[in-house]
């Protein structure tokens, strides 16, 4: 059997034979055998600078962001509202929170503060909220503490003063009705009493004119007492719509005058830091994920053996060598530990002791250079032994051959 060089020392970890789980199934399908979890935690494993890098990538986004964008003042002011009677608990403050939110509320605000800011942004920098059935609470954003609680305040003073006049204004549009009423209510006392002096003056005295009297004289009557009746609810109406009006007004205020919210810069600096780090690191690792799905290229070595059918008797990591070694002296460049298993396996793999000659061919699908030193190392281990050893380089520029020159003892030939 060719052993390997001497001066090589046995490698700390190799693949073999017992390494490789041969498939169950040749037919099944190939890209549903190598998308599994070991196959997603080899390519995460294989790819972490990259998604270390989007988590350090989102995390410095997340504090310019804070920087160029940091985060606005609160301030918060709290009703105290009088409703009147509503159908169900709740319904009336819930019509306060979007009075509160509307366009009109909105605008005079802005007249009050005596800023050109659209009304549309206006309405986005602040919400108002229903605390319980009588208590609405108004929180604004703002570019500083001082604005933030003047414009609380000024949006606690349009809101009070436009929901009295929405008030007033149902007020008067009721009064408007009762009023309009009466006047119907009087016509009609009038119209009677003119079909009344109509027929008198028109009509002969007969017994058919006496009848129509009658029941004139009825509808006139019964029309006088539904006025008088009007009258009276009206007025009772009138005192109470005015009394719970003045009530509603009077008794709505602010409780709470306008205040700073607690504003905390290193709270919101991690916040929006751990936001971008979290962010980066999910895109980080998506991708990758991704890609390794995606991609056809075989990376683990049961990969490969699943695609070749096959077991994958050596397996080494990428073997870098020096192009700085040009000829004999690349031989020096065996003692690369990928190279010495390499060496190792070949050796093994030729087993010589019978009569028989050993041979053994080697194509290289990657690097020409990383099995041309395999094999001259080979060689030249060989035949330093004592055995006869014919090495044929049939690739491109005779790689190995350039490497096995006169120094090679004559016990040995390349060809």
């Amino acid at each position: 059997m060719l052993s390997p060089n001497r001066g090589i020392d046995p490698p700390e970890r190799t693949w073999t034979d017992e390494d490789f789980t041969p498939p169950e199934d040749g037919t099944a399908d190939f890209n549903a055998g190598l998308t599994s979890l070991g196959f997603v935690r080899a390519a995460i494993r294989r790819s972490r600078r990259s998604w270390c890098a989007a988590a350090a990538a989102g995390f410095l986004i997340g504090l310019g962001v804070y920087v160029t964008s940091p985060p606005v003042y609160q301030a918060e002011t709290t009703l105290l509202l009088t409703n009147g009677p509503e159908p169900q608990p709740g319904t009336a403050v819930q019509d306060d929170q979007t009075i509160a939110q509307s366009i009109p509320v909105a605008a005079l605000a802005l007249h009050k503060l005596g800023l050109h800011e659209s009304v549309g942004s206006f309405l986005a920098s602040y919400t108002a909220t229903p605390v319980t059935d009588r208590i609405l609470s108004i929180t604004v954003n703002a570019p500083s503490s001082s604005d933030a609680v003047v414009r609380a305040r000024a949006l606690a003073t349009a809101f009070l003063g436009y929901r009295a006049a929405q008030l007033e204004a149902q007020q008067n549009q009721l009064f408007s009705s009762l009023d309009r009423q009466i006047v119907q209510a009087r016509q009609k006392v009038a119209s009677i009493k003119g079909d009344m002096k109509s027929l008198l003056t028109k009509e002969p005295p007969s017994p058919a004119r006496r009848a129509q009297l009658s029941n004139l004289q009825n509808q006139q009557d019964q029309a006088a007492n539904a006025l008088d009746q009007l009258v009276q609810s009206t007025g009772g109406t009138r005192a109470s719509t005015q009394t719970l009006t003045t009530t509603q007004i009077t008794g709505s205020q602010v409780l709470n005058p306008a205040a700073l919210l607690a504003h905390s810069r290193l709270k919101h600096l991690i916040l929006y830091s751990l936001a971008g780090l979290i962010l980066g690191l999910v895109l980080g690792l998506g991708v990758v994920i991704i890609r390794a799905i995606i991609s056809d290229r075989l990376r683990r070595r049961d990969d490969i053996a699943h695609a070749l059918g096959a077991p994958v008797k050596l397996s080494v990591g990428p073997v870098r060598l020096s192009r700085w070694r040009p000829g004999r002296r690349g031989l020096e460049a065996a003692q690369n530990s990928d190279v010495q298993r390499i060496v190792m396996h070949l050796g093994a793999a030729v087993r010589p002791g019978s009569s028989r000659i050993a041979a053994l061919a080697v194509v290289p699908v990657d690097d020409p250079q990383v099995a041309a030193l395999s094999l001259a190392s080979l060689a030249s281990s060989c035949s330093q032994e004592g055995f006869h050893v014919i090495l044929a380089d049939l690739c491109p520029g005779s790689p190995a051959a350039k490497l096995l020159g006169p120094p090679i003892p004559a016990s040995s030939r390349c060809m």
